[in-house]
């Protein structure tokens, strides 16, 4: 094999690029994209504090918050303080309107003080009185617990003692015995009717009048004699108990007057008007709306607050 020279082969790319062109048309130059450049910032360069501002989202809490709250309903009329102001114990905070009820209910306690200071007046002024009075009541206990013990003793004994009179008490009985016999008899004769008849009705009235003038009779001779029924005697024993625990219970407050002079009754109506006074108080701060230390739940001491006042 030959080697070509380089003139050859330059020969032959002319023949063979020359052929080519003639088919092809006039040859289109390609493109070369120009390298895209990044403009470089420029700095000052510059001495002094670098500050970064950055926005962030959140919500300011106290460190210390306490709930407040009225003793009553109604409307807040004023607010003494603001947020974050620093209070004390005591002080008052807000004021509520002041309706109407409020105001009747103060003066419902101002009656109820001034009735009680006119109650332990009048029982300072009865003590004397009612002790003096429990020395009578005793004496008339005893007198009706005597009665009573007496009537039952003379129920074992004779009333009366006079024959015509007993005589005439047994007739008043068989009298009535008899007429209650033929009052029962007639009344069994018409029993089967019905109760709506009008004779019926006449015969059973005619019956209780016969038996209640035999129980009398029968009684006013029992009593003549001296011959007391079961149920008599037993009202009488009843009678006497009490009597006797009457009479009992005027000795125990007779003693109890004596030993105390009645100072626990005074006691008790001092303890009235000082229980209506405090009432009053509480009534009239009430009206009034206030919110202070002694209406929270909790006694507040020194403490700043960041929360608002609730309505």
């Amino acid at each position: 094999m030959k080697i070509l020279s380089k003139i050859q082969i330059a020969l032959l790319l002319a023949l063979v690029l020359g052929g080519c062109a003639g088919n092809a048309g006039e040859v289109t130059p390609t493109l070369v994209p120009t390298p895209m450049t990044v403009e470089k910032p420029v700095y000052t360069v510059e001495r002094g504090e670098v500050t970064e501002i950055v926005q962030l989202n959140g919500r300011v809490t106290p460190a210390q918050q306490q709930e407040l709250f009225f003793r009553s309903d109604g409307f807040v009329k004023e607010v003494l303080i603001k947020s974050g102001d620093t209070v004390s114990e005591g002080e008052v905070l807000a004021r509520l309107d002041e309706p109407e009820r409020y105001q009747a209910e103060v003066a419902a306690a101002e009656l109820a003080y001034e009735q009680a200071k006119l109650d332990l007046e009048q029982t300072r002024l009865d003590a004397p009185i009612l002790a003096a009075q429990a020395k009578v009541s005793v004496q008339e206990a005893l007198v009706a617990l005597e009665k009573a013990k007496n009537e039952r003793l003379a129920m074992k004994y004779p009333h009366i003692t006079d024959g015509l009179t007993l005589e005439k008490l047994r007739g008043e009985l068989e009298s009535a015995k008899n007429a209650l016999d033929d009052a029962q008899s007639a009344f069994d004769d018409v029993y089967g009717r019905p109760e709506g008849d009008a004779y019926r009705q006449e015969v059973l009235q005619r019956l209780l009048n016969a038996r209640t003038t035999h129980y009398r009779a029968l009684a006013n001779l029992n009593w003549a004699e001296g011959k007391a029924t079961p149920a008599e005697l037993e009202l009488a024993d009843a009678k006497v108990a009490l009597a006797q625990a009457n009479y009992d219970k005027s000795v125990a407050e007779e003693a109890r007057w004596s030993e105390d002079g009645g100072a626990s009754g005074i006691n008790l109506a001092e303890l009235a008007v000082t229980n209506a006074e405090a009432r009053l108080a509480m009534a009239s701060k009430i009206r009034t709306g206030l919110i202070s230390g002694w209406a929270w739940n909790a006694a507040l001491t020194l403490s700043r607050f960041s929360s608002s006042i609730p309505p």
